[in-house]
Order: structure tokens, then C-alpha cells, then sequence
């Protein structure tokens, strides 16, 4: 079983969903339902097979499934959806086994999927970049680490560039495929729309 199956099947998760649908209820504009969460996860799945991505449909669909997870807090906190679905999004993740740097990538879309153009910048000098050598290991297992300095000419790993380069694909693809999915061309509310003409989806298009 793919892991983003195994989240729909949460039991937290699905009583988050209906608490989302419940505090919508009455909502005029777009809602955010799972439909919705699944609709992002297809286009998201169709733009990275048209445009060659090497991300894995797993990533693709955890992260459609987890956008907007956050709108509960929102509406029972008043946090930015964007900021507590990606605080949601790590419980889940930790819970069914997604690695760190899976964790990351993830978390890092959801986070900026509310802006239209997202970069990830590599800085050597943050502590994910920075080398370290190990000068202590306790009898309990502890291991004590220090950063070592760097050489003039030190370059990113290649493991690194990848995790950088799928970040900012992923968050990409997520932007796209969450506006693409809204059927603005038939949406009753449309006038209305905060969005502007130029965003609305005026026909079927992806």
C-alpha cells in the first residue's frame, strides 16, 4: 500500500476532513474537500509525467492530500492554513514512516503554495550544508558533532541538489495544479471571486 493511503485511511485525518467540510458548510466560494485534495493530486501527477519529473507519485499525492489539511486549525486558531498544514503535515508524515528529506520536500511545498513563483536557495552556510566531524561518541550511543570550516571551493553534494531541485518542482507543481483545479468557468460564485480575471480558469485547460 502507497503511504498517502494510508493517511487517507487515518482516522484523524478523515474526522479533519469532515471538520473542514462542516465549518464550510455554508461557504460560497471554493471548499476544500478531499475531492478537492484529490483533484490537486492528479493534475499534480499529470504535470510531472508531461514535463519528464523524476518525483515520485507517493511525494506527489502525500502532498496534494496534506495542502490544505490546515484549514481546521485556521478556522478553529486563526493560523495561516498554509503554515498549520504544514505543522499537520509532519505528524503524518513522522507517523507513517516518510524520511527526513521526504519530510522536508513536503513540508516546503505546502509551506510556499500559496505563492506563485517558489525558489529554494542553496546557502552552504546553513547547518543542512555544512560538514561535520564527529569528536565524541557516549557509551549510550550519543554522538557529538561539530561543524568543520569551509574551503573556498566547497560545493553543494549532488545528494543535496537533488532534494533542492525536487522542492522547488514540487512546490511548483503544487501551486499550478491548486489553481488549475477550480472550475471557475462554471462557478456560480465567480463574480464575486477574490481572484482576479487574469487567475479565474475561464475554460477547461490544463
Amino acid at each position: 500500500m502507497q503511504r498517502y493511503q494510508e493517511i487517507i485511511c487515518d482516522k484523524q485525518y478523515q474526522d479533519m476532513i469532515e471538520k473542514i467540510k462542516e465549518y464550510e458548510n455554508d461557504r460560497e466560494f471554493c471548499c476544500h474537500t478531499l475531492e478537492h485534495f484529490c483533484d490537486v493530486a492528479r493534475i499534480m501527477y499529470i504535470l510531472a509525467l508531461e514535463e519528464g519529473s523524476s518525483l515520485d507519485q507517493d511525494i506527489i499525492y502525500t502532498t496534494a492530500l496534506l495542502h490544505d489539511i490546515g484549514r481546521v486549525w485556521e478556522y478553529e486558531k486563526g493560523i495561516p492554513h498554509e503554515q498549520a498544514s504544514v505543522e499537520i503535515a509532519k505528524e503524518f508524515l513522522s507517523k507513517y514512516g516518510y524520511e527526513d528529506d521526504e519530510i522536508r520536500i513536503i513540508t516546503t511545498a505546502i509551506g510556499a503554495h500559496r505563492k506563485e513563483e517558489v525558489t529554494v536557495q542553496v546557502d552552504l552556510h546553513t547547518p543542512l550544508c555544512r560538514p561535520y566531524e564527529r569528536i565524541k561518541q557516549e557509551g549510550n550511543g550519543a554522538i557529538y558533532m561539530r561543524s568543520l570550516p569551509h574551503s573556498v571551493t566547497e560545493q553543494p553534494s549532488a545528494e543535496l541538489l537533488q532534494e533542492e531541485k525536487e522542492k522547488n518542482e514540487l512546490a511548483n507543481y503544487l501551486y499550478r495544479a491548486d489553481k488549475l483545479s477550480r472550475n471557475c468557468f462554471v462557478c456560480k460564485a465567480k463574480n464575486g471571486c477574490k481572484w482576479s480575471e487574469e487567475k479565474k480558469n475561464a475554460t477547461l485547460i490544463l
